[in-house]
């Protein structure tokens, strides 16, 4: 199924998942080892840990010092991101920071939240990982694993935004984009992953509608 964009995103500054996907009898080409996925999202400008013994959440120096140590161990993980790094108030030299930490951490493939649409720096547009285009499939591999990863930005979130910050975005293409993904031939064994900024209502209506997702 497509993965899960956590409910009430914008509250919650950081979130982090260890994904496992063990060899089964009807997938005969997963190694018997298994895969690795760490997703990060909805960071919210959040840079430190914000030290709250009622939701002790890290902001990205956390998230950072985890993903080092952990591919350190496993150096075949693979490390993504679904968006929303940004806010509205933040200061030049938090979106500098974020900026930074998120090219540092060296991801596989980055989402455009929505938020990041709307409030990310020019720098942060051209960071590496990150996928700009609607529609741009990125394929990575893994040791012996090819990845095929298409991000997703669906138009609902964006529907609250003043007209004059969301002006000649059109992300109306969405539904054409997931099929043209699935419809195109990979070589055997090419794990499919959509990376979903989408809202968990429309991930599960996607996941019952298109039949080839494999996360």
């Amino acid at each position: 199924m497509p993965m899960r964009q956590e409910g009430g995103g914008i509250r919650r500054f950081s979130l982090l998942m260890l994904v496992f996907f063990y060899l089964a009898v009807s997938t005969n080409w997963l190694p018997a080892q298994g895969i690795t996925v760490l997703f990060t999202g909805s960071a919210n400008g959040t840079i430190q840990n914000c030290l709250c013994p009622d939701l002790p959440l890290g902001g990205l120096e956390k998230r950072a010092y985890f993903i080092e140590q952990y591919r350190r161990a496993h150096p075949d993980v693979l490390v993504v991101d679904d968006g929303d790094n940004f806010i509205d108030y933040l200061s030049p030299e938090v979106q500098g920071i974020i900026t930074t930490a998120m090219d540092l951490i060296d991801y596989d493939a980055i989402n455009l939240g929505d938020q990041d649409l709307v409030y990310g720096t020019p720098e942060y547009r051209k960071l590496t990982a990150l996928v700009n285009a609607p529609g741009e499939v990125r394929t990575i591999k893994k040791g012996d694993l090819t990845f095929s990863i298409l991000a997703l930005l669906h138009p609902q979130t964006i529907r609250f935004y003043p007209a004059e910050l969301v002006a000649g975005l059109d992300l109306s293409g969405w539904e054409q984009h997931i099929k043209d993904w699935l419809g195109t031939e990979v070589p055997t064994g090419t794990f499919r992953v959509l990376l979903s900024h989408s809202g968990f209502d429309t991930d599960q209506e996607i996941a019952k509608k298109f039949s080839g997702i494999d996360l």
